[in-house]
């Protein structure tokens, strides 16, 4: 059984809108994961690199759901750093320079958050890249706790009820860990 690639609906936003460019690049961004990939293979990576959930059959789902693997359709902020490092690193192997570089990471992480319509956790994830690849360009130390608490005040300016969210705590003290440790291993 063939599944029918997911079309998402236009919706009534013009195009010019912010509503209707995340829209359309999210379309575009599936239209082309679709014309790569065919069937269940295109709905599963749909859900696994930007959160689409509908397409996927329960049957296909059941064996993530056995080995509890099932959190790989949850795109998080892991999502975003491997994305961004990748970017890095594919740069810096090209030779751009360094504003280039975050240009090029501050853009694409920018799209992606677009791409994934702006969930929390991404959301989280994209403010501390955009915070770090600032700091970077303004000559600052990338992991500071500064940019961590400019961070988590951008998110929280972004969505108040954020404060409240278990999540959010987990996601900064994890990088507040991750960063301390990296500081005591140095």
């Amino acid at each position: 059984v063939r599944s029918q690639p997911l079309v998402l609906q236009q919706s009534k936003a013009e195009w010019w809108s912010g509503a209707g460019l995340i829209g359309w690049f999210r379309r575009q961004s599936l239209a082309a994961l679709h014309s790569r990939c065919e069937g269940p293979t295109a709905d599963l990576l749909a859900a696994m690199l930007i959160g689409v959930r509908g397409p996927v059959a329960r049957d296909r789902l059941q064996p993530f759901l056995v080995t509890g693997t099932v959190h790989f359709f949850s795109v998080s902020g892991l999502h975003v750093g491997i994305l961004a490092g990748a970017i890095w690193a594919w740069a810096n192997f090209a030779g751009l320079r360094t504003g280039l570089t975050l240009v090029a990471v501050a853009s694409v992480v920018v799209c992606f958050v677009m791409v994934c319509q702006a969930r929390a956790p991404v959301v989280r994830a994209g403010v501390l890249v955009l915070v770090l690849c600032g700091s970077r360009c303004l000559g600052r130390p990338t992991f500071s706790w500064n940019n961590l608490a400019a961070a988590g005040l951008a998110v929280i300016a972004w969505n108040p009820t954020q404060l409240f969210q278990v999540g959010t705590h987990l996601s900064f003290l994890a990088v507040a860990v991750i960063g301390l440790s990296s500081q005591v291993w140095s």
